[in-house]
């Protein structure tokens, strides 16, 4: 009974650590690739760590109060407009901006997701349906950084990272929105 959400929920996690691992590891390459220089490009790092830890609270307080597969779904799709966004001549400003919004629609809302799949399940699998979904999901955290990689060494242009990267997190967000309700005998 839990076949169709198992398969959404791993396919939004793998999606998530995808993106956190894709972007952690290559974000200053990307931003160097985009006419930055070193320092800055490390700058942009630093804001996608530091708005995910706040994000992180932030998002957790909005999916206690609103339900975490709406917030999910905003975030995730908010994370990659704001990814895909990169990609234009911007201020620096408006960049860290942008990047910020990106982790947290990538770190700070599979962190959400993570809780998600832990109150969706019932207490008997919990920590098994947990451990699954966050095992299938390192397939997606090994992959970030390949899929970072491949594109570089591709050398194409380099909005074609932001477009790669924005994809992905657009996939998260139809994959929780595709998430069927919790069964009402366990809700």
């Amino acid at each position: 009974s839990y076949l169709r959400s198992t398969v959404f929920l791993w396919i939004s996690l793998f999606a998530g650590l995808l993106l956190v691992y894709g972007l952690n590891s290559w974000l200053p390459s990307i931003m160097r690739a985009a006419g930055y220089d070193l320092g800055p490009a490390l700058t942009f790092l630093m804001v996608f760590s530091l708005a995910s830890a706040v994000g992180g609270l932030v998002l957790g307080h909005l999916a206690d109060r609103f339900g975490s597969k709406p917030v999910l779904i905003i975030f995730y799709t908010l994370g990659g407009v704001a990814c895909l966004l990169m990609m234009f001549p911007n201020s620096m400003f408006l960049n860290l901006v942008f990047v910020a919004i990106s982790g947290v629609g990538s770190i700070s809302t599979s962190l959400v997701l993570t809780a998600y799949i832990t109150d969706y399940y019932p207490a008997s699998v919990r920590a098994t349906a947990a451990g699954w979904a966050l095992s299938f999901a390192r397939i997606g955290a090994i992959m970030g950084p390949m899929v970072g990689g491949w594109l570089a060494s591709m050398a194409i242009g380099v909005e074609w990272n932001f477009v790669a990267f924005a994809i992905v997190a657009l996939l998260a967000a139809v994959a929780v929105s595709l998430v069927p309700k919790k069964p009402a005998a366990l809700a």
